[in-house]
């Protein structure tokens, strides 16, 4: 287990735990968790936290998909926020975790293993900043090397706006594709319409090396407002212009468990989708001109179907076989 006790607070702090467990080919574990206050319910010997509090709920619920480990709810009978936690999940309880247990960003290590200031990475932030970065790839790529899908970055506790550089993400970032990545906060999608301009409309950030985080809220900080954390992904582009954003309303939205296979072809992205019979999924991609593309497909069985975003059209197929 990477983290304390969940009764007695600050069982979020995993960021450097992590990096030891993952290093040794280990899923971090976070202790079990309440995805609501729980009506403040007095547990005997636990003192109330403000971690327990409806922000530090939502961030103990994130942290724990993206340790990759067990995700415990131990909630009192009816006060699950099963909003929440459908935004962890497939339909059928599958957990849409990361390939990589999230750690703390290299330049924050850094900062507080130094007396001397970064003069990479992490800017501002605060001396109290947490921020955590994993992501999604495929097993393998065709050339036997890992391919990364997507980078997530979790931050809160940050007293003052915080910009890294994309030195900060792991698997790291090489040469020009820099220039080509994208951003955008978590929003359950409401930010991407279909049809709507992707940087116009705030669906995405515009291409940049630079991220920015936003300051944490501590207005509060008795009801735990500091805690109140973003979820910021950090999209590639594929060859041919395409940028494929997945299923937004979930906060790993290219998880490999929903995606098993995503492949860059000459004129588009095409991608299978696993799901449960009756689930409908959203899947979002952004055309190389910069346009909004959402398309839902309906499972009607167990299997994995195919989904293909084209230059000339979209196209679905119900069933695919093979790749």
């Amino acid at each position: 287990r990477a983290s304390g006790d969940f009764c007695y607070g600050n069982s979020w702090q995993i960021g450097v735990s992590s990096l030891l467990l993952s290093a040794l080919g280990k899923a971090p574990s976070k202790d079990t968790l309440w995805t609501s206050p729980n009506n403040r319910t007095e547990i005997p010997g636990c003192s109330w936290t403000p971690d327990h509090e409806q922000p530090g709920a939502e961030l103990h619920v994130t942290l724990a998909l993206f340790s990759t480990g067990p995700v415990g709810i131990s909630d009192g009978i009816g006060y699950t926020n099963a909003s929440l936690v459908e935004s962890a999940i497939a339909a059928d309880g599958t957990l849409l975790k990361p390939s990589r247990p999230a750690t703390l960003i290299d330049s924050l290590v850094q900062r507080r293993c130094s007396v001397t200031p970064a003069s990479d990475g992490a800017r501002e932030g605060g001396p109290l900043a947490e921020v955590l970065v994993t992501h999604s790839s495929d097993s393998e790529s065709e050339n036997g090397e890992s391919s990364v899908r997507a980078w997530y970055l979790i931050s809160f506790m940050l007293s003052d706006d915080m910009i890294i550089c994309t030195d900060d993400l792991y698997p790291y970032v090489g040469g020009t594709e820099r220039d080509d990545l994208a951003w955008r906060r978590f929003d359950r999608g409401i930010s991407c319409q279909d049809g709507a301009y992707a940087v116009f409309s705030g669906c995405i950030s515009a291409d940049g090396d630079d991220i920015f985080l936003p300051a944490s809220d501590f207005s509060d900080t008795e009801k735990g407002s500091n805690y109140k954390h973003a979820v910021t992904s950090v999209y590639r582009k594929c060859s041919s212009g395409w940028r494929l954003l997945g299923e937004l309303s979930k906060l790993v939205s290219l998880s490999a468990a929903r995606f098993p296979r995503i492949r860059c072809n000459g004129s588009g992205v095409a991608l299978t989708v696993v799901g449960s019979p009756g689930e409908e999924i959203e899947v979002t991609a952004i055309d190389p001109r910069g346009f909004v593309h959402v398309k839902t497909i309906a499972l009607e069985r167990t299997e994995e179907y195919f989904l293909e975003f084209h230059t000339d059209s979209d196209t679905t197929s119900m069933f695919f076989p093979r790749w």
